[in-house]
């Protein structure tokens, strides 16, 4: 079941580097593929990637099907575009999606390894080959108002036990053609000097970035009382840094991993990871899971 909470906006946010106090309240709108007895085309196999455009339709990449659902903003199923396949239109996996500022849809494709638009709710189709000598395994992705594709991933290296790229978002044209430029480090956001730190900071999950119209916010999923902000000005990128109220504690307390393997409460409630550096256990205490900034 896919859950559509209503929209949080920010108003007004501040120039300076300190953060404003926010209460917000969710509320449910919508509700899809909760009824099993629904019509075949409202039943969702495996929703992951959810995005929304200017007409408030509802796209939903459905992974098991290798296709994007749609639905208008009353949940009315209108149409279903790709479906698992090789050929023109086809998909293998979606990795990412993205709506851009003309509501063409765009899916990065890594088993096919390219990045196919859709425009007209699929019915004309652009492939753009994966320009890189690697497959690309992004997990978010967005069109700056330029066209600049923004891609959030790890490029892999030839020693991925000694050797760590540390950027964590790359920009390509609006063409997929080429890389332009990369940026935000992942030691702006990691303390990489600990060995759990450097292991959750290649988990695509790790980092949430929150488009702008010149730039990005970059938010950690472990809050520990800063955010961040990268515009685009003419020499480069600025990087600013947003405090907000700090939490008295970690935002993770890193636990034994044998412990949590033999008790059935810490189990549940223990996130676990693995790296190239070995196994590590922790429990969450401040995260972050996401906001829309307007």
């Amino acid at each position: 079941m896919l859950r559509l909470l209503g929209l949080l906006f920010l108003c007004g946010l501040p120039t300076t580097v300190a953060a404003q106090a926010l209460r917000v309240e969710l509320v449910e709108e919508l509700v899809l593929g909760n009824d099993e007895n629904a019509a075949e085309e409202y039943l969702l196999a495996g929703p992951a990637h959810i995005k929304v455009d200017s007409q408030r339709r509802i796209y939903v990449a459905d992974m098991y099907r290798g296709a994007i659902s749609v639905f208008d903003h009353e949940g009315t199923f209108l149409t279903r575009i790709g479906g698992r396949g090789q050929g023109p239109g086809e998909i293998s996996e979606i990795t990412a999606m993205t709506v851009d500022q003309n509501d063409d849809l765009l899916v990065l494709d890594r088993m096919n390894n390219r990045l196919t638009r859709f425009s007209e709710l699929g019915r004309q189709v652009e492939s753009y080959p994966n320009p890189e000598p690697f497959r690309i395994s992004a997990y978010w992705m967005w069109v700056l108002q330029d066209g600049t594709i923004a891609l959030n991933y790890r490029i892999p290296t030839p020693n991925p036990d000694v050797d760590r790229d540390p950027e964590l978002i790359h920009l390509y044209d609006a063409h997929f053609k080429a890389r332009r430029e990369s940026l935000v480090p992942a030691q702006d956001i990691w303390d990489l000097t600990q060995p759990f730190e450097r292991t959750i900071s290649s988990s695509p999950r790790a980092i949430l970035f929150i488009p702008q119209e010149e730039g990005l916010l970059v938010v950690p999923q472990l809050y520990a009382g800063i955010i961040y902000r990268y515009t685009r000005k003419a020499e480069g990128w600025e990087k600013q840094s947003w405090q907000g109220k700090v939490p008295p504690y970690k935002p993770y307390q890193l636990l034994d991993v044998n412990a949590v393997q033999n008790n059935e409460k810490l189990r549940r409630v223990a996130f676990r990871k693995s790296g190239p550096e070995g196994r590590f256990a922790a429990l969450t205490r401040s995260s972050s899971r996401g906001l829309v900034l307007k």
